[in-house]
């Protein structure tokens, strides 16, 4: 079995974790990068500082004892 000396560099360094990371982060950011270009775009009502003069009929709906309307 061989030691490692401890005044002796490493020969090689593992970079599978830095490119785990940095496969994910690049699909973050195509998933990030398509989800901010998709929408919907719909014209808005602008608002007004007038009131509404629009009267809506009133309906009421009552429930007698009995069960009726």
């Amino acid at each position: 079995m061989q030691v490692q000396d401890e005044s002796k560099p490493y020969d090689t360094i593992n970079v599978t974790p830095m490119l785990d990371l940095a496969y994910v982060l690049l699909v973050v950011f195509i998933l990030m990068t398509t989800a901010s270009v998709q929408g919907l775009s719909i014209n808005m009502p602008k608002p007004s500082n007038k009131p509404s003069t629009e009267k809506h009929p009133l309906k009421v709906v009552q429930v007698l004892p009995e069960g009726t309307l």
